[in-house]
């Protein structure tokens, strides 16, 4: 520890939510793609559904928030924002079913779109398997590579095929929460619903927590399908209450692709070796990371 406090200035942006704000970070629930990783090579990403547990997934986190609500008592009303992505608007619709719309006697004032929650890009990588990501683009591979196999992955240049690294993610996701300070100051909307995919839920969490740095994101796994995280104002500071719904607990568990950390790291010695003291737990390990990056995807 060098004794450095990495803040990123999220201690001073953040400082616009009111005391009592509530914010639930939702990852949308299992997808067939998180069944199938060639789901990304036959549809374009914003046009992957959701899967048939992945509906009862996101009904099972409807009914968690309604439950949330009714319990607590209290007459406040809840916006939804969700990424733009099929599987996102998927998730939304089901959680909105069990939350009920204000209009029809329920808790939901509204739910929006918002493009800044989408899901992180690829670029030229995007549903390429490993093999065609290394014969199509071999310097840009080995780039990105080192990124993830000396514990940097948070800014690995996704820029250079086109993409986005992990940091431009974050940029997006304070921009966003923008978004919920204004609709707060302006309409007064305290309770917030934030509907999206793994990389952009941490990222999140990354811009609403002060405590939270680049180290951490990298080691944080993503959420699981249809998992919530919630955050509250207190104290003078958001605080970060963890996993208050778990999706996989709802029926089966699913399927994950087959990419264990030896794989990915046996596939990035083929093209540069590495030193033996690399940490596994730095690279990638959800379908968001694997799919598109220098190692054994499927």
């Amino acid at each position: 520890d060098n004794g450095i406090k990495t803040v990123h200035g999220r201690q001073e942006r953040m400082t616009g939510f009111k005391s009592g704000t509530r914010i639930f970070i939702i990852r949308h629930a299992e997808s067939e793609g998180n069944l199938d990783l060639g789901m990304y090579t036959r549809h374009s990403d914003p046009k992957v559904p959701l899967s048939k547990l992945g509906h009862q997934q996101a009904l099972a986190a409807g009914d968690w928030l309604a439950q949330y609500y009714k319990q607590a008592g209290e007459p406040r009303h809840v916006r939804m924002y969700v990424s733009p992505f099929l599987r996102t608007e998927q998730t939304a619709a089901e959680v909105a079913k069990l939350m009920g719309m204000r209009d029809a006697g329920g808790i939901l004032e509204s739910i929006q779109q918002h493009p800044l929650l989408k899901e992180q890009a690829f670029g030229l990588f995007e549903g390429l398997s490993d093999l065609e990501q290394q014969a199509r683009y071999p310097d840009a591979y080995e780039r990105i590579g080192n990124y993830y196999a000396n514990g940097a992955k948070f800014y690995a240049p996704f820029e250079i095929v086109g993409g986005e690294s992990p940091f431009k993610v974050y940029e997006r996701a304070k921009h966003f929460l923008g978004t919920l300070i204004r609709d707060q100051e302006h309409n007064g909307q305290m309770d917030f619903v934030i509907v999206t995919h793994g990389v952009t839920a941490r990222a999140l969490a990354m811009a609403l927590d002060r405590d939270k740095d680049d180290d951490w994101f990298a080691k944080e796994p993503n959420p699981g399908n249809a998992d919530i995280r919630l955050f509250v104002r207190e104290n003078g500071h958001m605080t970060d209450k963890g996993y208050v719904f778990r999706g996989q607990e709802t029926g089966r568990k699913p399927a994950q692709p087959e990419s264990p950390d030896k794989l990915l790291l046996a596939a990035y010695q083929k093209v540069k070796p590495v030193a033996a003291d690399v940490q596994l737990a730095l690279l990638p390990k959800t379908e968001e990371e694997t799919r598109a990056l220098p190692a054994a995807a499927a």
